[in-house]
């Protein structure tokens, strides 16, 4: 509209009518904003009744109270701006943000209203949807309405972050057979009811939370809704009390406010944690005696009253079980082979059940088997790692379920019946030799790589104790236990193996038991042995340097490894100045034979002269025969030299292949023959002259490379 005045015109008007027409829409109590429009709430009055059809936006470009919000057909309306938006007013719609079947409306700014509802829906769904999680719209109460006059569906989709204060959720009306459906993808708090079907009434008849999705319980005394969620957390000052099987697939979190307690009670058969448990500071998680697998991590802030509950840790990757206040279980499994690792103290008053993976523990996180709790299924796959603490005794023996290394190796012990006496053990695969000298008459060796510390926590019981063995399994080798009968529990009283006892029982050699009656001294124990082994000293065989296209390979072979603490690989360039070049630590120290290779990257073309050194515990030191290798050069050289009824034979950069070592007498007799497999460069090896007599000899080498040397006896 134009009004055009002459300017030297003079009008004069009783009264002007001015209709103001804004893009279409009529500037009043009701407004209307159509597709492709954009409209400021500065720009439009307050408590006005808001129609946004499909394409339309309006633009909170200041806080403003309106008296209601409807969507009218089809499609996406958007509210943008950082303005506040408030539904409240007077009339049959105030208060309420009412969403259309078919529409979703984007809300991207912080609001207020009564309610939000959907409009009659038959078989249609209404969406709320957000770009910022951050804002927030706050209810009183949620409905979604079916059409009256047949059974329809109607949804409501909620992908913003809703609030809910003191109402209902889902207080339908329509047709009572109407199915009334609410889907999550956003953030939904509740501190009012969700009315549940099963009660009685329009009542939702489908809850579903998407991935993502969060929904908050934080009002008092609430039922919380049987079905699948995301994120669950319960809050706030009332009982939350769960009646059917409840799946949470993100975490699960149970919050309070200082002044109250969160208390969740369940009547369901399982709840299954598929992320993160945390019970916080002022909750309490009571689980009565349902079962609850979990799959993330536990932290506990809080109460967990156990009942006579079953708790499973079932993930796939390490759970852990932290929190400012230990946690006491009634059953509970271990089903994880990345294991469970304790960050703060665990207790189990019934059955520790060891299925798969390893539960991790130390001296300030310590698992605890209380008076009558047992144990079942551990094995290599299952078993705990570092020390666990077992309080009350029957007189049946216990078996501490302990291992390290993939490897379950118990240790047992029977005492006296006491619900109060407490012992505390843990395996530990290091050489027991190694703690101190031997003391104890009669004891002449103990085991050189394995040991149990086992320690009377209260109580002043003597008690019997059963070590374990399994050659397939302990370190200590299988010489060890060749003569059960001379098989003992040796005692480390911190200074030296003091005293050792016991008797063995054992079908074969390879796995049996040795218990000592009435021990009272406590502390390591280890296998001792009675038999008198003649200790074999380090005996180094097939020392060899081989030629590689990046370097020097440098093998050699401990026939008899035992008690060594450590290997170095020493290089020289002219056979009195070595310089350690690698440092190696045993792999058996059992008694057995014990191989090793390492590649010298760092060696130089020339003459270059290596030599092995074991350093054992009681720190001897002892040598290898020298090899020699010249890095580079082509053509082989054999040397022999005899003593002390051993003949030794070099021989320097010899091809790779097979080849047969001959001993001949001047005369030509065959004396010996020997196969050799060899990978290239220099080769050691040390043949024995039995009963030979002074004289002349001879070594043929045959293969792809031939050569024979003469050598004397005297």
């Amino acid at each position: 509209m134009q009004i055009l005045l002459h300017k030297r015109s003079y009008y004069s008007f009783a009264f002007i009518v001015v209709n103001l027409l804004f893009a279409g829409a009529v500037l009043g109590q009701s407004t209307t904003i159509t597709s492709g429009q954009t409209v400021k709430a500065s720009t439009l009055s307050a408590g006005a009744d808001i129609i946004l059809k499909a394409g339309g936006t309006l633009e909170m470009d200041a806080s403003k109270t309106f008296s209601s919000i409807t969507t009218a057909d089809a499609g996406t309306s958007t509210i943008n701006g950082s303005g506040v938006l408030t539904v409240s007013g007077n009339g049959n719609n105030a208060g309420n943000i009412i969403i259309a079947g078919g529409n979703t409306l984007v809300l991207n700014t912080n609001a207020t209203a009564s309610s939000l509802q959907t409009g009659d829906l038959d078989n249609t769904t209404a969406t709320i949807s957000s770009d910022n999680n951050s804002v927030i719209l706050s209810l009183t109460s949620i409905a979604v309405n079916a059409i009256n006059n047949k059974k329809s569906i109607a949804r409501l989709s909620i992908g913003a972050n809703i609030s809910v204060s003191t109402g209902s959720i889902v207080q339908g009306t329509g047709a009572n057979n109407s199915d009334y459906e609410l889907y999550v993808s956003g953030i939904l708090k509740i501190n009012g009811t969700l009315k549940d079907f099963r009660d009685g009434g329009n009542g939702i008849t489908t809850f579903t939370c998407n991935s993502g999705s969060t929904i908050e319980y934080n009002g008092a005394d609430q039922k919380i809704y049987p079905t699948t969620y995301n994120n669950l957390i319960l809050s706030g000052s009332g009982a939350k009390t769960i009646t059917g099987v409840t799946t949470i697939n993100g975490n699960f979190t149970m919050a309070g406010t200082s002044s109250a307690a969160s208390t969740i009670a369940t009547s369901a058969n399982n709840m299954d944690f598929k992320g993160n448990v945390s019970i916080g500071s002022y909750a309490t998680f009571d689980a009565r005696s349902f079962n609850y697998g979990v799959s993330g991590n536990w932290t506990n802030n809080g109460t967990f009253t156990a009942g006579s509950s079953k708790v499973t840790c079932n993930g796939s990757s390490t759970q852990e079980i932290a929190g400012s206040t230990a946690t006491t279980f009634n059953n509970f499994t271990v089903n994880n082979s990345a294991g469970v690792l304790l960050n703060k103290n665990l207790n189990v008053n019934g059955i520790l059940n060891l299925t798969n993976g390893q539960i991790t523990t130390s001296s300030t996180s310590l698992l605890t088997l209380n008076n009558n709790a047992t144990v079942t299924g551990a094995s290599d796959a299952s078993f705990v790692n570092g020390p666990i603490q077992k309080v009350g005794f029957s007189t049946s023996e216990f078996k501490f379920p302990v291992g390290k290394n993939g490897k379950y190796i118990p240790i047992g012990v029977t005492a006296t019946a006491s619900i109060s006496d407490a012992f505390q053990a843990e395996y530990i695969p290091s050489s027991a030799a190694a703690l101190g000298s031997i003391t104890s008459t009669g004891l002449n060796s103990v085991s050189s790589c394995e040991y149990w510390n086992l320690n009377r926590i209260t109580g002043s019981s003597s008690v019997n104790v059963t070590l374990y063995w399994d050659v397939n399994k302990n370190c200590t080798g299988s010489s060890f236990f060749s003569d059960p009968s001379s098989v003992k529990v040796a005692h480390f009283n911190g200074t030296t193996w003091n005293a050792h006892g016991g008797t063995a029982t054992a079908s074969t050699t390879t796995t049996g038991s040795v218990t000592w009656s009435g021990v009272s001294n406590f502390s390591p124990f280890t296998f001792g042995s009675t038999a008198n082994f003649s200790v074999l000293p380090v005996h180094f065989s097939n020392v060899k340097a081989s030629e590689k296209t990046s370097g020097v390979q440098v093998e050699f072979t401990n026939l008899t490894e035992s008690d060594v603490d450590y290997y170095e690989v020493e290089r020289s360039l002219d056979g009195k100045a070595f310089i350690t070049t690698k440092k190696l630590y045993p792999s058996k120290n059992n008694y057995s034979s014990a191989a090793y290779s390492w590649l010298d990257a760092a060696a130089k073309e020339g003459k270059i002269i290596y030599r092995i050194k074991a350093v054992e515990t009681t720190g001897k030191t002892i040598y290898s025969n020298l090899v020699n290798i010249t890095l580079g050069a082509k053509n082989s050289s054999m040397s022999v030299y005899a003593k002390s009824g051993q003949v030794a034979l070099q021989i320097s950069n010899l091809p790779a292949g097979k080849y047969q070592l001959q001993l001949l007498s001047a005369a030509g007799q065959m004396l010996g023959v020997e196969n050799i497999s060899h990978g290239g460069g220099s080769l050691s090896q040390t043949t024995t002259l039995n009963s030979a007599k002074a004289g002349i000899y001879i070594l043929n080498l045959s293969g792809a490379v031939r050569m024979q040397q003469k050598f004397l006896v005297q």
